[in-house]
């Protein structure tokens, strides 16, 4: 909606450079979500949550999930960083950590949180109980 409102990208980089941190919420990686998120200096997006328990498949390189980790890998190239909605396990957390992803919340990390600081507790719980999350499944 702000990609098409001169108005509102003037107060968007009025609070930018005010020190207040810019998101994009329901990130859908669209080519004008992509541009605004380049132009306008955002500092994260949260990706929408149809893909999170979603596998890559690198026998599928034109699928959804494939794209997603190449738009993924751009943003943060650009240092965007990259929340997923409805992380259910420390598996798929893991995954998609390892895939790019800075940000998650769901089933798994509770309230909107860091991956960084959620997973070092998961690793540990995980080793006890004999699993390696860094382990395909």
């Amino acid at each position: 909606m702000i990609a098409d409102h001169s108005a509102a990208r003037s107060n968007l980089r009025v609070l930018r450079d005010n020190g207040v941190v810019i998101g994009l919420h329901e990130f859908s990686g669209s080519p004008t979500e992509v541009a605004l998120a380049e132009t306008e200096r955002v500092a994260s997006v949260i990706r929408t949550r149809s893909l999170t328990s979603q596998r890559l498949d690198p026998h599928q390189p034109d699928s959804l999930v494939t794209l997603t980790v190449s738009m993924i890998q751009a943003l943060r190239h650009a240092d965007v960083a990259v929340g997923l909605d409805d992380v259910a396990s420390a598996p798929d957390a893991v995954r998609w950590h390892a895939l790019g992803a800075t940000r998650a919340q769901g089933d798994f990390a509770g309230t909107p949180g860091d991956l960084d600081s959620v997973l070092p507790r998961s690793r540990q719980a995980h080793h006890r109980r004999g699993h390696d999350p860094h382990r395909p499944h």
